[in-house]
């Protein structure tokens, strides 16, 4: 077995592990899917900064995607829990920062201008959501996709609804329902 089929066919066993089609790891990797598709066949070979970039998104080595050894005997390849429970903790900071910014808005409006804008901290909910999707994206699973841009969608709904409430704006939840519809379709989606 030569360096192309044993790369290709450990890329396909972590991309179907992972529960990704060609097309959405080609997304992740800024490639067209007709690439990742020759890599997976065996006709060509990613250059070594994707095979970095695949590695760490698979959580694995380099060596790993180039060992053709079975899959139990390649555990040495993979890359410790601290790198996952780094990701966990990463995101935790980026998405937990949003809502720092919001109390120091609230607090400046509060002692400068007089005013409470409790508001903020409406608004830092599909702000947060939108941290996660990046996040989600990157290293995530696909099946979280759902719950993120369902809460992004009805919080950005309802922070728009709080900020016009004296227009009587209550029909724009009736937006919501399509745009949902289509999340749920999405997410019924193959992989």
């Amino acid at each position: 077995m030569d360096l192309n089929e044993i790369v290709a066919a450990n890329i396909v066993e972590l991309r179907k592990e992972h529960n990704l089609t060609q097309a959405e790891l080609a997304e992740k990797l800024n490639y067209t899917d007709k690439a990742v598709s020759k890599w997976e066949r065996g006709e060509s070979i990613p250059e070594l900064s994707t095979l970095m970039l695949l590695s760490s998104m698979f959580g694995v080595t380099i060596d790993y995607l180039t060992s053709d050894k079975p899959r139990n005997q390649k555990k040495e390849f993979t890359l410790p829990k601290t790198i996952k429970t780094n990701r966990i903790i990463m995101t935790a900071i980026v998405t937990s920062f949003v809502f720092i910014i919001s109390t120091i808005i609230f607090v400046y409006f509060a002692l400068y201008l007089n005013r409470i804008v409790w508001t903020v901290y409406v608004w830092s909910i599909p702000a947060s959501m939108l941290c996660l999707a990046f996040f989600n994206w990157r290293w995530g699973k696909r099946k979280w996709s759902f719950y993120i841009y369902s809460i992004f969608l009805w919080s950005i709904i309802t922070a728009i609804f709080l900020e016009t409430i004296q227009y009587n704006t209550w029909m724009l939840y009736f937006v919501g329902i399509p745009i949902q519809t289509t999340i749920v379709l999405f997410s019924f989606l193959k992989k």
